[in-house]
This record gives structure tokens, sequence and C-alpha cells, in this order.
């Protein structure tokens, strides 16, 4: 299993509820759109980033995890790249990006 291949199951294993599932689905967007969103408005940035934030940890609640980054602070590129390829997978008929991708 190569490193890619492992960090993400871990992070899967971590993220089954389907209401944690549908806030990661939600924030991790909101985080990442806020980031450049905040060259143009602080408060909308700041708001958009907070709104993230709280969703992934009512989802972790929910899920009755600690979100993975505490463990270990890579996990937070591996959330958006997770989801990013969950989603384009969705758009593609399940093909994953990658030759090692997780479907």
């Amino acid at each position: 299993m190569s490193k890619k291949e492992l960090l993400f199951a871990r992070y899967h294993a971590s993220h089954q509820h389907p209401f944690n599932r549908a806030c990661h689905l939600i924030g991790i967007p909101l985080i990442m759109v806020a980031l450049p969103v905040s060259m143009i408005s602080f408060k909308t940035a700041a708001t958009m980033f907070g709104a993230g934030w709280l969703l992934q940890f009512a989802g972790h609640w929910a899920e009755r995890k600690p979100p993975a980054f505490l463990a270990n602070p890579v996990y937070l590129g591996v959330g958006p790249l997770y989801f990013a390829q969950a989603a384009w997978g969705r758009l593609n008929g399940g093909r994953s990006m990658g030759r090692d991708g997780v479907h």
C-alpha cells in the first residue's frame, strides 16, 4: 500500500458517519474558498473559515472520533485532497485521479 493510500485509508476510517461526511463535504470547501476570499473581504472570509471549522467539529462530534489532524497535522492537507478526489471520481464515473487513487 502506498503512503497516499495509507493516509487516505486512515482518513476514511475517521469519517464514516453520514453527518460527518456531509459536514466535511460543505466545511472543507468553505475553508478552502475562504483563503482567496480573504484578499477581497476579511470579514466574509473569516465567517466562511469559522463556519467551515464549526461544521468539521460538529461532524466529528457526531462521529465520536477526534479530527485526524490532531494526531498528525499532515491530515490538514489530506482532508481536502481526499474530498477533491472523491468529487472527481463522482464527476468522472468512479475513475480515480491517479494510478493509486482511492475511489
